[in-house]
Formats: structure tokens, C-alpha cells, sequence
């Protein structure tokens, strides 16, 4: 799970994102707005978009939720450098 988020990014820092349970949740509009802050490797931190509250959850417990992305950052690109020895 914490692959997918990292490699398949399906969000930026600074993108406005709504997460939910797709099981729970029956509103189609998703959870409530959060800012992406930081993105690594295990985690993901956003900020509540009313309240400013912060929040950091493991990248494992958002691989399952429904991702809705408002706000896509249009200059991100991923890199992942391969080095190999002989």
C-alpha cells in the first residue's frame, strides 16, 4: 500500500483532496477538504481545509480509500533514479 501512494501519486503537495472509506462513505463527494503539506516514502501529512488542523496518516491506511483530487498540481513529475553496479 504505501508503494502505490508514493509511485503512483495520485496527489502533490498543495493538491485539495476529500478521502473516504468507498464501503462507509455514500456521499459522492467524498470526506471533507484537506491540503497535501508532505509526502514521503510511509506517510502523508494534510491540513484540514476549515480548521487548519494537521494530520499525518501512514500511506499504507490511505492506499485503500477512495482519493478524490480537486485540485491537481499541473507541474509534478515524479523521478526515481536506478543506479546499478557491476
Amino acid at each position: 500500500g504505501l508503494l502505490l501512494i508514493f509511485l503512483r501519486r495520485p496527489y502533490d503537495i498543495g493538491d485539495r483532496i476529500a478521502l473516504s472509506l468507498p464501503f462507509l462513505d455514500t456521499n459522492p463527494d467524498g470526506s471533507s477538504t484537506w491540503f497535501v503539506e508532505k509526502v514521503s516514502l510511509f506517510t502523508t501529512t494534510v491540513r484540514f481545509a476549515t480548521t487548519n488542523e494537521v494530520a499525518t496518516y501512514s500511506n499504507g491506511s490511505i492506499a485503500p480509500m477512495r482519493i478524490i483530487n480537486a485540485n491537481r498540481s499541473p507541474k509534478a513529475i515524479s523521478e526515481i533514479h536506478y543506479y546499478y553496479c557491476c
